[in-house]
């Protein structure tokens, strides 16, 4: 197995020797956030937009916010030592180290932070099948729209989706529309809109689905972000995405296939467009 180098508070050190305190919120309170990224030969691909949005959750949580161009220079330290071509780099920012106990902020708790890197594939496109999820996602919840360390309700909706022997599952919200996959958006392709859930539905704005968005025009597409039922009468296409797999088809819900059952022509047209803009 390859030992990456990791970042832990800005020290660089072997990661199967890296550690965090157990004292750390992050650990003990899943208090913290964190932002997963793709880079290709040392450069993370909207770098930018990945930090404006770790940087936003930390806000939200009220963790002192690493400085922007510290946080850059970290990264590409810990890019520059391990020389992958194709690198997945995930950046965790927790509250820190605090050993009273509750769930009280205590004053000068330094956030922790830990960045490391592995090696990535080429995505290939490649049509999976999803589960409804009897889990909801909670949009009335802050950390609905950040990536907050506790993914639990994702974890345990895939888990039992994977049982069931499906490759994701779907997740509805609090008022019964659908608001993403466990850990990806979602887009609708109904004759010539591209349907995707607004953010007040309790979902991420994911880096891969702004990249949809800005390319919908091109694509001859309307744009429509509105709330959605799980209605997959005459839907034409479904894929879900993130930065790390990319475009993803969805070929059928619960059993049922999702048009014609092959991959439609916008997963295709959109995984070309990421990976023109990718690599």
């Amino acid at each position: 197995m390859n030992s990456y180098v990791a970042s832990v508070n800005g020290f660089l050190i072997q990661e199967n020797e890296a550690t965090v305190s157990i004292f750390d919120r992050g650990f003990t309170l899943a208090d913290g956030v964190f932002e997963t990224m793709v880079a290709n030969y040392g450069h993370v691909f909207r770098i930018d937009q990945h930090i404006d949005r770790l940087e936003n959750g930390c806000k939200i949580l009220a963790i002192d916010t690493p400085k922007n161009d510290e946080l850059k220079s970290l990264i590409i330290r810990v890019l520059d030592a391990n020389k992958l071509p194709h690198s997945i780099v995930r950046v965790t920012v927790t509250r820190g180290y605090d050993r009273q106990r509750g769930l009280t902020v205590h004053k000068n708790v330094i956030p922790t932070i830990v960045i490391r890197a592995s090696s990535r594939n080429k995505n290939n496109i490649s049509a999976i099948s999803i589960a409804t999820s009897s889990i909801r996602r909670n949009e009335g919840s802050p950390i609905s729209n950040i990536k907050s360390l506790s993914y639990v309700d994702g974890v345990m909706a895939k888990q039992i989706a994977n049982r069931l022997g499906y490759d994701d599952a779907l997740l509805l919200n609090n008022a019964g529309n659908i608001a993403c996959a466990t850990s990806s958006n979602i887009f609708l392709i109904k004759n010539n809109y591209l349907i995707t859930p607004p953010l007040s539905d309790g979902l991420l704005e994911g880096v891969t689905r702004s990249i949809v968005l800005e390319s919908a025009i091109s694509a001859g597409l309307i744009i429509c972000e509105k709330s959605v039922d799980n209605n997959f009468n005459k839907i034409n296409e479904v894929f879900i995405t993130n930065i790390v797999n990319g475009i993803v088809p969805v070929i059928s819900i619960d059993g049922f296939f999702i048009g014609d059952g092959t991959i439609g022509p916008a997963s295709r047209y959109f995984h070309g467009i990421l990976n023109e803009m990718m690599y």
